[in-house]
């Protein structure tokens, strides 16, 4: 009897909880495309059971202002980054301090650019569903993680009204490519070690 009580609480609580919702990037593919100077990264979204992609609903943002309307991901320290394309109802935005849903805190380098992208479509798109075509240019073609945040809506299965949801992941991304003094620094390591080999052979 105490179980049956213990469960039926435990129960309660799990549907008393709003579902947790996400939003999920993905690198197409698996690497970028072209071949230089400008790289291609494209990127489509997971958007889950429990989700709505809402024109007008979002956890809030930090910083205030600018502030979607509505749903958005952001891509976080982009290094090289030229400009960036989305799909048809979604908006973008760049900014050196990258728009983060109020809840979710993201290490942001202000040297660095991010993207938000914003759903703007007329009716909230309930998931799931998977979303292609966001997509950016970079100077870099080398594949290192980036950091991503998200503010999705879902229903409250209490009110049944619709609340904003967010978190944050990484995701694979461009990497730093090396700056000039990095690549005469690594060439001047390499030479010292040819050379101290060639000594020990000839000690040897």
């Amino acid at each position: 009897m105490t179980c049956k009580i213990l469960m039926g609480v435990v129960l309660a609580i799990a549907l008393a909880a709003p579902a947790s919702a996400s939003i999920t990037p993905t690198l197409d593919a698996g690497s970028p495309s072209g071949t230089g100077p400008l790289f291609t990264w494209g990127y489509s979204i997971a958007v889950d059971s429990s989700e709505q992609l809402s024109p007008t609903v979002n956890s809030g943002c930090n910083p205030a202002t600018p502030c979607p309307v509505g749903s958005f991901f952001t891509l976080y320290d982009i290094p090289g980054l030229f400009s960036a394309a989305a799909p048809v109802n979604w908006g973008i935005t760049l900014q050196n301090t990258g728009i983060t849903p109020s809840f979710v805190s993201v290490a942001d380098s202000a040297a660095l650019l991010n993207i938000t992208y914003f759903y703007t479509g007329p009716v909230a798109e309930i998931g799931p569903v998977t979303v292609g075509g966001f997509s950016f240019q970079s100077s870099s073609n080398q594949i290192g993680t980036i950091p991503y945040a998200f503010s999705a809506a879902s229903m409250d299965v209490i009110t049944g009204g619709i609340s904003g949801t967010s978190g944050v992941g990484n995701v694979a991304g461009p990497a730093p490519t090396p700056e000039p003094a990095s690549f005469v620094l690594i060439g001047t390591g390499l030479i010292g070690l040819t050379l101290r080999r060639k000594n020990l052979k000839r000690l040897s």
